[in-house]
């Protein structure tokens, strides 16, 4: 299990970067265009990504999570990519590190909210990155309705055969 987990965070890194390097590209005006989806602009995504790697890699390194971290940064788009990059890279580090046999242990953690919850370190890893996957989706439609038709798959078979696996 440890191993597949590692392979799709290794994906997740992969695919934050080719899309934020798609969006990079795009420009600044590009990803403030206001459109609908869960979130209304590309940067306002980028940042959400970032939000939930962070919060939930804090919460597996059980530190205190209180606030979203997106709420103290009023950077570029290309700087919450930045962000969004290396928290992926941070949460595929602590995959690596962690012991084979934590996989099915609950942990205790609370919402932003206050409200209490427990899930499997398994459950969350998984939430984490169909989570991210989710929303690069949804920034590839906003970036298809924004007229970009030339972007790179992000799809976890392209990562596959990307990387010779």
């Amino acid at each position: 299990m440890r191993n597949y987990f590692i392979r799709l965070a290794n994906y997740n890194c992969w695919a934050n970067q080719r899309i934020c390097e798609f969006i990079v590209n795009a420009g600044e005006e590009v990803s403030m265009l206001k459109q609908n989806s869960s979130f209304s602009t590309i940067r306002e995504t980028v940042f959400h990504i970032w939000d939930a790697e962070s919060i939930w890699l804090n919460r597996m390194k059980k530190e205190p999570v209180t606030n979203w971290p997106s709420k103290k940064c009023i950077g570029s788009t290309r700087e919450g990519c930045d962000l969004m990059v290396l928290g992926s890279h941070d949460f595929k580090t602590l995959i690596e590190s962690f012991d084979v046999d934590k996989f099915d242990d609950t942990l205790p953690y609370f919402n932003i909210k206050g409200d209490p919850f427990h899930s499997t370190f398994t459950e969350i890893i998984a939430h984490v990155l169909n989570h991210s996957t989710f929303h690069r989706g949804q920034i590839v439609t906003m970036l298809r309705s924004a007229g970009f038709t030339d972007l790179q798959s992000t799809d976890l078979i392209a990562f596959y055969r990307d990387s010779g696996h």
